[in-house]
């Protein structure tokens, strides 16, 4: 981190530079309610072999915008199996009025992925095939550049922003059943 020529992507920059203030405390709360929303998946998974949901909230953004890139990851149904580990797939179902693509997500328990990837199979089979607006053809001098690496000046200090608000979302008391976390290096 401490190189400005090391090799870290300014992505995964900004997410350390912006955590480097949560604390301890912060951070074994929010392992104990991972935890805690783990062990609800787990009991949803009791009962069925697969859920279906929504994906993300819309289409999914232009390649460019950037803030429209970061609240499609964070303003999706992901989390939570991301969270649980549990194996979790989109599939396109169309196109939004925009012309960008929608999906609808597909889960399972931990461990059950074939029985995802044969679930998922099966609705892709029947779905219909998504008619995408022909494009023009472009020549290959006529391409755009990639955009320009963001500017970072400030990123670090919004994501930071972000945790925070985060964190502060976390309920307080603590559930008397939520196990003791476990600290890292000895160090509270």
């Amino acid at each position: 981190m401490d190189d400005p020529e090391g090799r870290i992507g300014a992505a995964l920059r900004d997410k350390l530079e912006g955590a480097e203030e949560i604390s301890s405390a912060t951070y074994i709360d929010a392992c104990r309610w991972r935890r805690a929303i783990s062990r609800e998946l787990d009991a949803l998974f009791h009962d069925v072999d697969v859920v279906l949901s929504a994906g993300t909230l819309g289409t999914a953004p232009q390649i460019g915008d950037e803030r429209a890139c970061q609240d499609l990851t964070s303003l999706s149904a992901m989390a939570g199996y991301n969270l649980n580990g549990a194996p979790a797939m989109c599939l396109p179902t169309g196109l939004g009025r925009d012309g960008l693509p929608l999906n609808v997500q597909f889960a399972a328990a931990a461990g059950e992925d074939g029985r995802l990837l044969s679930v998922a199979r099966t609705i892709q089979a029947v779905l219909p095939p998504i008619e995408m607006p022909p494009c023009s053809p472009v020549a290959p001098d006529a391409l755009m550049p990639p955009p320009p690496l963001p500017d970072r000046k400030g990123r670090a200090d919004a994501l930071r922003s972000r945790m925070r608000a985060t964190a502060d979302r976390i309920p307080f008391p603590l559930p008397d059943d939520l196990e003791s976390a476990l600290t890292l290096g000895g160090q509270g």
